[in-house]
């Protein structure tokens, strides 16, 4: 990697040097834009010494701070896909493991890991035997196999089969759930709804959702009868509705008693000391908090996040045997991991309400090298600015640029109703790009990649929708800032060599160089840019 001076002139013989163009910029906007919302001073004195408590507290004890979500996915994918890959499916725990984690790799955008994984829970349960379950133990397992199959289906046809063959199965062992008493039966009922709803979806059956709905309902009456028992479920209400919010095609279609386990939640979450509760079921109730939401939600997932270690999983107590302990710490690493895509969902749901900083900036380093970077590229060119938000970056290259071919994407679909561009403009993940492959001539992502939680495998779709010869702008920011700055809990700052090596098997000629905020001040830089051209081959 060579760094590249930041004042570098932009050549290009159909449009204006970059000097002219900051001109035109500085004629047509303000100095500033919309100021950020800024909180009150006390609470950025007191936000700044906790983030520098927790920075040193961490570096002292060596453990990693802001990549918990990554070091999560790789330990599942160690020591529970390839395990179970590598010596087959042992027992019904295994097969209910490797169920959960296809469902939890499928939120992540991991396609191709969740689809090996889903080819290795087809081979290795039998049919006859899911037909043969009854017991609320079984329809647990039932449930989990499910969940990971249901998730899979429309990229994988071939899970169909075996998929009805659960679905039934699990419809069946529901149905026989009649001791509303025992704990293990609440599970097992709080456990299938999602899955008995996903399945309705995947076939378009109301059998299926009929089993969906009576399972919801016999639920909904437990948690409703006795206020001081279900605090006991709650965890498992949880993971109930975070279940039936991913597994409804249309939100507004969620059955009536979600919102009575919203309730369930919010009491659960104000009543409950996390220190209290396995660590499973603590994962599990962030789960439901989030999705409710509750408040105090992220003060559960920072209890979760102490309780990491540092090879990824959550610590379990040492008073199980290695079997539980190795079972239960992968079920509360994966719970963990689908809670904190469901806290930036949150997040993203919040940060939609708000009058954040959307126009651009003469005064703004960003603007000048994204207007440099694209004056270089070819008149008509398919540009994609991955993570768009409002579209402040696509309404500058509109103006200035009006032969580029704008499409914007981003998570949030209250943001891109905001975008006022002649563009098009998707909704979709940054960890699956809702593009074809090689669809772009060029890919931006502006203080996006940040918010993707899974870095590596944004990157990896970005380069997926260029095409061989294009152009990859990245600009986020510098890890060294991020201890004395405000941010969310989620978002990953980054180091000058990560993203440099996340681009490398895809691309050749990485760049990386610092940038200031503003032009005109002289300050430690708050971001790094990372370009990059897309292999031949």
């Amino acid at each position: 990697m060579s760094e590249t001076l930041l004042n570098e002139p932009a050549v290009s013989a159909r449009r204006p040097p970059k000097e002219r163009q900051l001109e035109e910029v500085s004629a047509h906007v303000p100095a500033r834009g919309r100021e950020f919302v800024r909180p009150p001073f006390a609470r950025r004195i007191v936000g700044g010494l906790r983030r520098r408590f927790d920075y040193w507290s961490a570096r002292i004890a060596g453990r990693p701070l802001y990549d918990g979500v990554e070091r999560g996915v790789d330990w599942i994918d160690e020591n529970v896909v390839a395990q179970i890959t590598a010596h087959g499916i042992q027992d019904e725990s295994d097969a209910a493991l490797l169920g959960q984690t296809i469902g939890t790799f499928m939120g992540y955008g991991l396609d191709d890991r969740a689809r090996e994984a889903a080819r290795v829970l087809i081979d290795g349960i039998s049919t006859d035997a899911l037909c043969a379950q009854k017991t609320a133990g079984d329809a647990l397992i039932l449930s989990r196999i499910a969940w990971g199959l249901a998730s899979v289906a429309e990229t994988l046809p071939d899970v169909n089969g075996k998929l009805r063959a659960v679905g039934d199965s699990l419809a069946r062992a529901t149905s026989e759930l009649d001791d509303l008493h025992s704990h293990e039966q609440m599970q097992s009922l709080a456990a299938s709804v999602g899955p008995l709803c996903r399945i309705a979806r995947q076939f378009r059956s109301e059998p299926f959702q009929s089993a969906a709905n009576l399972a919801s309902e016999r639920l909904c009456a437990i948690v409703a009868g006795d206020r001081r028992r279900h605090r006991g479920i709650a965890a498992w209400v949880g993971l109930a509705i975070f279940e039936l919010e991913e597994g409804v095609e249309d939100q507004s279609r969620l059955p009536p008693v979600a919102s009575q386990f919203a309730q369930t939640i919010r009491e659960a979450v104000v009543a409950q000391r996390p220190q209290s509760l396995l660590l499973s079921d603590a994962a599990r109730l962030a789960l439901g908090a989030f999705t409710a939401p509750a408040p105090a939600a992220d003060s559960l997932m920072n209890y979760l996040r102490r309780r990491q270690r540092r090879d990824g999983a959550l610590s379990i107590s040492r008073h199980t045997s290695a079997a539980q302990s190795a079972h239960s710490t992968a079920c509360a690493t994966l719970h963990f991991l689908d809670a904190a895509k469901q806290q930036a969902a949150a997040g993203f749901r919040s940060t939609a309400t708000r009058a954040i900083h959307h126009e651009f900036d003469a005064g703004d380093a960003r603007t000048s090298l994204v207007l440099a970077w694209a004056a270089a590229l070819r008149s008509g060119a398919r540009v994609v600015d991955v993570g768009c938000g409002r579209g402040r970056y696509l309404k500058l290259l509109g103006e200035f640029f009006p032969d580029l071919k704008l499409t914007g994407t981003d998570l949030a679909a209250q943001l891109l109703a905001e975008v006022r561009v002649d563009c098009d403009l998707r909704q979709g993940s940054m960890l699956r790009l809702p593009a074809a492959r090689g669809e772009f001539d060029a890919a931006l992502a502006v203080e996006s990649l940040e918010h993707s939680l899974l870095p590596r495998q944004a990157i990896a779709e970005m380069c997926r929708v260029v095409r061989p010869g294009g152009e990859i702008l990245v600009i986020d920011k510098h890890l060294a800032r991020q201890p004395t700055s405000q941010h969310e809990p989620w978002e990953r700052w980054f180091a000058p060599d990560e993203v440099a090596r996340w681009l490398s098997p895809w691309c050749d000629n990485v760049r990386v160089e610092p940038l200031v905020h503003e032009v005109s001040r002289r300050s430690r830089p708050l971001f790094l840019v990372w370009r990059a051209r897309r292999k031949s081959t």
